[in-house]
C-alpha cells in the first residue's frame, strides 16, 4: 500500500473498546435512575450473602442483581484483573476449558461472567472479594447522592427522592424499631416487591419443599438462623405490631 494512502486514517480500534464506549451512557442512565437508597440497602444485603453462598450453588438468578448497579466496563475490569483478556484468548485457543469463556463484548452477559468465575475454584475467591469491594464502593456513591438530595432537596439535585427511606424512617420512629428489625422489614420488602430477580434464593415454602429461605434471609442480614427465627416468631415485636 502506498504510504500516502495511510495518511489521515484513524488508528485501528479494538472491537471490545468500541462496545464499552458505546454502552457507557446507557450504563449511567440504567444505574443512577430510580431509588438509590433502596439500591444501596440491597447491595448491603447482597454482599452479606455473597461471602456465604454455598459451594454447590447452581446457576441461579443471584448473579442478575450486580448487573442492576454495576457498569459493564467495571465488570470487564474485574474480569481482566482475575484473567487477562490475553490469557482468556490463550485458554480459548488451546481449548483448555470444556466451554468457551464468556466475553461481554461478544454478547455474553454480566451473569454469564460472574457465574463462570464462581464455578472456577481457581477464580472464585478473587471474584467474590473483588465484586464485594466494587459493590460497596457503588453503595457509598449512592449514599452520598441520596444524602445530598435529602439535604438540598429535589430542586438542587436530579437524584430521585427515596419514598421508601422516608416511610422506613417514619416506621422506625413510630415503633422504635432496632436496626436489625428495620433491615428485616426492608429485606422482606425487596423480596416480595420484585425489586431484584433472585427467586432462586428467596422463594417461599409454597414454591419448594427444600426451602432455604431462613438460611438466605439470615445470611443477608448477617445473623444466625436462630436470631432470624426469633424475629419472625409470633411473639416478636414485628409480629405483635402487625408489621410483618
Amino acid at each position: 500500500m502506498c504510504p500516502h494512502l495511510c495518511i489521515g486514517l484513524p488508528p485501528k480500534r479494538d472491537a471490545s473498546t468500541d462496545f464499552f464506549v458505546e454502552i457507557r451512557e446507557a450504563d449511567e442512565e440504567r444505574i443512577f435512575i430510580g431509588d438509590l437508597w433502596q439500591k444501596s440497602k440491597a447491595i448491603g444485603f447482597f454482599c452479606n450473602m455473597l461471602v456465604k453462598f454455598k459451594e454447590s450453588l447452581l446457576r441461579c438468578s443471584c448473579w442478575e442483581f450486580p448487573e442492576q448497579v454495576l457498569k459493564y466496563l467495571e465488570v470487564e475490569q474485574l474480569y481482566n484483573s482475575i484473567i487477562s483478556a490475553e490469557k482468556r484468548e490463550e485458554l480459548h485457543d488451546k481449548a483448555v476449558l470444556r466451554r468457551s469463556l464468556p466475553e461481554l463484548s461478544e454478547g455474553d452477559t454480566v451473569p454469564d461472567v460472574l457465574d463462570f468465575l464462581y464455578r472456577s475454584l481457581e477464580y472464585r475467591k478473587k471474584m467474590q472479594s473483588g465484586l464485594k469491594q466494587m459493590l460497596l464502593r457503588r453503595a457509598a456513591e449512592f449514599d452520598a447522592l441520596t444524602d445530598m438530595q435529602k439535604e438540598e432537596g429535589a430542586t438542587r439535585t436530579a437524584v430521585q427522592e427515596s419514598l421508601l427511606r422516608n416511610r422506613t424512617e417514619k416506621l422506625v420512629r413510630l415503633f422504635e424499631l432496632s436496626e436489625l428489625e428495620c433491615n428485616l422489614v426492608l429485606l422482606l420488602y425487596l423480596q416480595q416487591s420484585g425489586f431484584w430477580d433472585m427467586d432462586d434464593l428467596f422463594y417461599t415454602r409454597k414454591q419448594s419443599r427444600n426451602c432455604d429461605l431462613p438460611h438466605n434471609l439470615a445470611a443477608a442480614l448477617n445473623v444466625s438462623e436462630r436470631e432470624l427465627l426469633a424475629l419472625l416468631s409470633g411473639k416478636s415485636r414485628l409480629r405483635r405490631f402487625g408489621i410483618i
